[in-house]
């Protein structure tokens, strides 16, 4: 896993608003999600790479003044530790 984070709120605010949402499917188990909302934000800019776990993929978030736009391409499946390989959809 890559995280990086870096992030400044107001902290005299704590409201939430989904502005714009739109979710779509890339290939057979790989989707994406994009996202704008209106949170506390005053500079967010946010990158996490994971691999081998559930629902891995790429997610970025940049924000500034009280907007945020997230993006995450991901694969809908989950991650057996056990067989260490994807898990099959119809035994769970």
């Amino acid at each position: 896993m890559i995280y990086f984070s870096f992030n400044i709120q107001n902290p005299r605010s704590n409201k939430f608003k989904n502005l714009f949402s739109k979710t779509g499917r890339l290939i057979k188990n790989k989707f994406w999600e994009i996202s704008l909302y209106k949170d506390p934000v005053l500079v967010r800019l946010t990158v996490e790479i994971n691999f081998r776990k559930d629902h891995g993929g790429i997610d970025m978030e940049i924000g500034f003044m009280g907007y945020s736009i997230g993006l995450q391409i991901y694969d809908n499946r989950h991650w057996d530790n056990k067989k260490a390989t994807w898990a099959n959809n119809e035994t769970n």
